[in-house]
């Protein structure tokens, strides 16, 4: 029974109640005032006291009748009111949603515009074959280009932007990885699988790269639907079940993605003085550096611009004497320094350590690594002396009058620190 049914069932009630309540009063009062066996029932002369009745409070009828009509209106009106806005509202709704269909749509097209195409191309001269990424202009590049060749390590080839037509790394491998970024700030995630099979996903507004995680709970391709998106179906991806097989192989590549280099680094940005940046700086670098989320040459950027400004603030830095207590930390993590390390050993075995002396051995370090290393010497050299800088400084106090630098070194480090994402 909808509305509308129930009162008008409700007004057909009150109307009733009304024309039975004086005939009920007249009934009570005459039985209370000469009994019950005073009752004739004599039809006719039930029907005489009836219209008797009736015609006693005709009056009241009318009035109550009225009053009645009077809400019954207004109530059908209200009615009517309620299901035309209801209509209104639900056209509305109507409109809007097509409006944010032709507007997602809209958005859709330009967002494609941005997306790459990912090809493998032989060359004519080596004979070897080049992955190259392809616009849809070729003003057009992308951005963060991380390639991996394997799903089983997280060490990529990194490129800052990779414009239309240029080579993104040589193809070595049957089944390999892209993540990148394109010009409007969407995430692409390219899967190349067994020398053939090309998948290319997006991820949505508001979708989280880590999902879908494989653990206790089953896949799920519903809630994988809702948070990436595909786009340049190859014939070979009909078969939805290779999406199982691309998550799961990128599960640590997608993990990267969630970085927040915000929170890598919130405790330096929350220091308010010298001695609670350097103690946070070193570790929270490091950390990230071991996840390959901060490139090295931002590492040496940043860290040997900061410790050369340090430099002329020597004298008003103290190093405690309980620093003798990590020595055995501090020769385990020269091992791995190729730069100058007896000069190094010869400063830690020193009764008191020369400030002065290991900045300038550190920032001559951090030299020699960024021009004379490659790579992947480069970085276990840098993440070395991270923890060494890390270490020494825990146990120097630096004199407050010169606090005021923390600001500068903060913006140093969020400014230069270059994080892979």
């Amino acid at each position: 029974m909808d509305y509308g049914d129930k009162i008008n069932k409700r007004t057909n009630i009150f109307v009733l109640f009304i024309f039975l309540f004086p005939i009920i009063i007249e009934v009570c009062s005459f039985l209370l005032n000469k009994g019950i066996n005073s009752i004739n029932l004599d039809f006719l002369e039930l029907m005489k006291s009836l219209f008797s009745t009736i015609k006693t409070y005709i009056t009241f009828y009318g009035t109550a009748l009225s009053i009645t009509f009077t809400v019954y209106s207004f109530i059908k009106q209200q009615e009517k009111y309620d299901d035309d806005r209801n209509e209104e509202e639900l056209k509305r709704q109507e409109e809007q949603k097509k409006a944010n269909e032709l507007k997602e749509k809209e958005l859709e097209a330009k967002r494609d515009y941005f997306r790459p195409t990912f090809i493998i191309e032989k060359d004519k001269n080596d004979s070897h074959e080049y992955i190259k990424v392809f616009m849809r202009n070729e003003n057009l590049y992308l951005e963060q280009v991380k390639y991996y060749s394997s799903s089983n390590t997280l060490h990529c080839i990194y490129k800052q932007a990779v414009k239309s037509g240029e080579t993104i790394a040589r193809k070595s491998v049957e089944s390999f990885y892209i993540t990148a970024k394109t010009q409007i700030g969407e995430t692409i995630l390219f899967g190349y699988l067994n020398n053939g099979v090309k998948i290319y996903k997006y991820l949505k507004n508001g979708g989280e790269a880590h999902i879908p995680m494989f653990g206790r709970k089953p896949y799920n391709q519903e809630i994988v639907d809702n948070v990436w998106g595909v786009y340049n179906d190859d014939i070979e991806y009909s078969d939805r079940s290779l999406d199982q097989i691309l998550f799961y192989d990128t599960v640590g590549i997608r993990e990267k993605l969630v970085f927040n280099y915000n929170n890598s680094i919130s405790e330096t940005l929350a220091s308010k003085t010298l001695e609670e940046f350097f103690k946070s700086v070193f570790l929270e670098i490091v950390n990230e550096f071991n996840l390959s989320h901060f490139t090295s040459a931002s590492v040496y950027d940043s860290i040997s611009l900061i410790l050369k400004d340090l430099k002329d603030s020597v004298d008003l830095m103290k190093v405690s004497k309980e620093i003798k207590k990590s020595d055995d930390y501090l020769f385990k993590q020269l091992k791995s320094i190729s730069y100058r390390k007896k000069d190094w050993q010869a400063l830690f075995k020193s009764n008191v350590l020369n400030i002065g002396s290991f900045l300038t051995l550190a920032i001559e370090t951090l030299h020699y690594g960024r021009f004379e290393l490659d790579e992947e010497e480069r970085c276990t050299n840098y993440k070395a002396l991270l923890r060494i800088l890390m270490t020494v400084f825990d146990y120097i106090d630096i004199d407050t009058s010169i606090d005021y630098k923390v600001y500068d070194y903060k913006s140093i480090i969020y400014n230069k620190l270059v994080f892979i994402n």
